[in-house]
């Protein structure tokens, strides 16, 4: 039997090759790729939507679309034959050499991503893994894997984003507790990590949920109400810049789904972050979809009349700003109506902004910049984006996100990414001093300590409420009964 299908697949081989002599050159060389590649093709006739449809198809080799051409089954994208130029196809489904290309491409790019995938969290590649490793080395991710865990994205979407909403309620709970101890020392330093790093994946699972195509969520967002929008806002306590270009990214992926709730947080705030997130997002979606831009112009409006009224809170960060709160309502018209106007000054202001930061640092071995107009402009932008500044302490940083607008409405996701080459250069390993002044940007902006309530005290067998995956009887039961009143009710 193995001699039979041995015999059978060396007679269709040499069948291919004499029917491959009616192509030559590039065409012939493509032919040879897919005939030695089978699962490309099927991948390909998938992606495309005819397998199964029929029981063959023509694919172009050649960028003209007239021949020659390669015959397949589109059951399994087995060869049939190959026509020469000028040879009819008999009214088969033709697969033109443009969307053959596409295709190819996109399917080679997603290999490289299941490879890099591979790499990071095994051949087994089990979501606990891969979500650990996600969470857990959150102030260490790079492009390159962003893009490895994103070869899973579009079968894990919908886990993405309710991992996101999920570290954000973490990060809350976390700083709950640790705002309301009266001192956080080294007791706490495991406590101050998973704060740090749930603070950091947050926004790196956003921007996941939010890469390629964005229609798994587009359901979800029509059946909820403002709270899921909303609940990013608690992301935004601390006033990390990065943090608020890469949720106002998401937003603009979503698109005019989710408008009216970013134009209720614009114009009906509660808190600044509401503010900031609706007012960014409705900006980018505007430029982003051009149905929506006349509504965020209309937005713009009302929030500048209406801004009087505003929370207290809102209206003390504004007073922050001074005269630039004005000139900041001013550049939101202006980019809304012609984005294009400001490409010059914000290119000039991303390659200054890089140069003046980064210009003297590790990144330079990298790089070798001598002047501002030697920073490249994609980079430029990617810095800019990975600002690590506070918002909530220093207001005129609205201005600076303000400025990137425009590209984040068109950028992709691992455009918000440095890359590990410059991403190791630039990145300092986790502390607890730097948790613990992350905490206090949160605990400014809050005012004061919150009280922490317990709806119940977890039993000695349970999972520990800290998030250290032992048991309670191993983890915080071993502190003083005073430290486990006042644990976290849950992570």
């Amino acid at each position: 039997m193995e001699m039979y299908c041995a015999e059978k697949q060396k007679g269709h081989a040499i069948h291919f090759l004499k029917r491959l002599e009616r192509a030559d050159g590039e065409a012939a060389e493509l032919a040879l790729q897919l005939y030695q590649d089978p699962e490309l093709l099927r991948d390909v006739l998938r992606s495309i939507g005819i397998a199964q449809k029929g029981d063959r198809c023509a694919v172009s080799l050649d960028a003209a679309d007239n021949g020659p051409y390669l015959v397949v089954s589109t059951q399994n994208g087995r060869f049939i034959t190959c026509l020469g130029n000028g040879m009819s196809i008999k009214g088969l489904k033709l697969i033109p050499h443009e969307q053959l290309f596409a295709h190819i491409e996109k399917n080679e790019e997603l290999r490289r991503r299941m490879a890099l995938a591979r790499e990071l969290v095994g051949e087994g590649g089990e979501l606990e893994k891969l979500y650990v490793r996600i969470r857990t080395k959150a102030d260490e991710f790079s492009r390159e894997e962003l893009l490895a865990i994103s070869a899973l994205q579009p079968a894990l979407q919908v886990h993405f984003f309710i991992w996101a909403i999920d570290a954000v309620i973490a990060s809350r709970e976390l700083s709950r507790y640790l705002i309301s101890r009266k001192r956080v020392g080294s007791k706490e330093n495991r406590h101050l990590q998973n704060y740090w790093n749930y603070h950091f994946s947050a926004g790196h699972l956003a921007v996941l949920s939010g890469m390629n195509n964005i229609s798994g969520l587009r359901p979800l967002f029509k059946k909820i109400d403002l709270n899921l929008i909303n609940a990013f806002s608690a992301l935004l306590r601390a006033g990390r810049v990065f943090n608020v270009i890469r949720v106002v990214w998401l937003i603009g992926k979503i698109g005019p789904t989710c408008f009216s709730h970013c134009r209720q947080m614009m114009l009906h705030p509660d808190i600044p972050e509401s503010w900031v997130l609706g007012t960014f997002g409705a900006l980018v979606i505007g430029l982003r979809h051009k149905k929506c831009r006349g509504q965020a112009k209309k937005s713009l409006s009302a929030m500048f009349k209406s801004a009087k009224d505003f929370h207290p809170g809102i209206l003390r960060l504004m007073a922050k700003m001074d005269d630039n709160f004005e000139t900041l309502i001013l550049n939101m018209f202006s980019i809304i109506e012609c984005p294009e106007k400001t490409d010059d000054l914000r290119e000039q202001a991303v390659r200054d902004f890089a140069f003046q930061v980064y210009g003297q640092c590790a990144i330079n071995t990298v790089y070798n910049w001598e002047t501002k107009d030697d920073v490249p402009l994609a980079p430029a932008y990617t810095l800019a984006a990975h600002h690590p500044g506070n918002f909530q302490k220093n207001p005129p940083l609205l201005m600076h996100i303000l400025l990137l607008i425009p590209w984040i409405a068109k950028c992709e996701a691992e455009e918000l990414y440095l890359p590990r080459e410059i991403h190791e250069a630039l990145h300092e390993p986790w502390s607890a001093d730097e948790a613990r002044k992350l905490l206090d940007d949160e605990r400014d902006r809050l005012g004061k300590a919150i009280p922490v309530t317990v709806d119940k005290s977890p039993g000695r067998n349970d999972p520990c409420p800290c998030g250290s995956k032992k048991k309670y009887k191993k983890c915080c039961l071993r502190q003083s009964e005073s430290q486990t009143a006042n644990s976290p009710n849950s992570v």
